[in-house]
């Protein structure tokens, strides 16, 4: 019996540890004043985002190493300044977008079984699907037998049962059309001209659910080797995002052994998404998340469009780096270098 740690290629990449009888599958593809309205619950009991300082108990970051994510709210999220910030690829958050949207405050682990049963559950691979490893090299095609497959599938579904995190990547067209109308587009990206549901992501999710039952670390810092940009919804509960560019430890791939220790001492953005707050970000940006109120629900969808001209024109050469003995970033260059020259026409 082996113990494989797979990450499935999605919006933010999910591992699950689990032991796996047939098979080795590796699957990849601040402080500061960002919210006033948040800091006023009495001194010394909370800290710029609203959050006791008691969660920060948990392994964090630094916090004096980062600035706060930039924020737009409903006053200021003007096309021009929502364009700004795609150009730049600079992550940004939307306080309250969200909060009237039916899936907020509704959305559980629970209720998301009760409706979708068994879909609801880590992404594994498919029989006959690619497999790659952390960096997007090509391993194998996954390709067990009959008898390999229930026993693949049982074993599975027995680690899940013991999982505190889950990331429900929605492949299936009709539960995503039920999800979608219980959620839209935000409407900064309505403004820029993109339509809700209209994109569907390299690996064929539709959306991403993202669930946490118990405080602490969701994700381990990480790179999602895709040429999106994504969007996610905070629908319950509390959580942290830590944020990196694309330039910081530029050298590295999340899989060495210098990467992290390079992150440890790395500037980078951080805020706190509460229910109805929205966070936008793009590919190529270094994160890493953890839950500060459970149970927390997340929703993160890909979007195609605009990308960020100014950030791939900075970080093409980085991109590249990445892909030269990898296949990280490989399947995007042509097409960023294509946005790019034609950036760099327009100016």
């Amino acid at each position: 019996m082996q113990l494989t740690r797979w990450c499935a290629p999605v919006v933010v990449a999910v591992c699950v540890s689990f032991s796996v009888l047939i098979v080795n599958v590796r699957h990849v593809h601040g402080n500061g004043d960002e919210e006033q309205g948040r800091q006023d619950s009495g001194p010394g009991t909370m800290n710029v985002d609203g959050v006791s300082s008691s969660h920060h108990e948990l392994q964090s970051n630094d916090l004096t190493l980062f600035d706060p994510v930039p924020v737009l709210s409903m006053h200021n999220a003007t096309e021009r300044a929502i364009l700004k910030h795609l150009n730049l690829g600079q992550p940004f958050k939307l306080i309250g977008t969200a909060a009237e949207w039916p899936a907020t405050g509704n959305w559980t682990l629970a209720s998301l079984r009760s409706r979708f049963g068994k879909q609801v559950h880590n992404r594994y691979p498919d029989r006959g699907e690619p497999i790659f490893d952390e960096d997007g090299n090509f391993v194998e095609y996954f390709n067990p037998t009959d008898s390999e497959w229930e026993d693949f599938l049982k074993q599975f579904e027995e680690e899940e049962q013991d999982n505190s995190y889950i990331a429900w990547q929605c492949r299936n067209e009709t539960a995503s059309k039920e999800l979608q109308s219980m959620y839209w587009l935000p409407s900064v990206l309505e403004q820029v001209g993109l339509s809700h549901g209209h994109y569907v992501s390299r690996q064929g999710a539709r959306e991403t659910v993202f669930i946490g039952t118990a405080t602490g670390e969701a994700r381990e810092a990480h790179i999602d080797y895709s040429c999106s940009n994504v969007w996610s919804a905070q629908l319950q509960g509390l959580k942290r995002w830590y944020l990196w560019s694309p330039l910081s430890c530029a050298g590295l791939l999340s899989s060495e052994s210098g990467f992290d220790k390079c992150l440890a001492t790395a500037k980078g953005l951080t805020t706190v998404l509460h229910p109805g707050d929205v966070i936008i970000w793009f590919a190529g940006w270094t994160h890493r998340t953890e839950i500060l109120e459970a149970e927390s629900v997340a929703l993160s969808v890909e979007f195609d469009a605009p990308f960020p001209t100014t950030m791939l024109a900075e970080a093409l050469p980085v991109f590249e780096q990445h892909s030269t003995h990898t296949g990280s970033y490989s399947h995007c260059l042509e097409r960023w270098h294509r946005i790019v020259e034609k950036g760099q026409s327009e100016t």
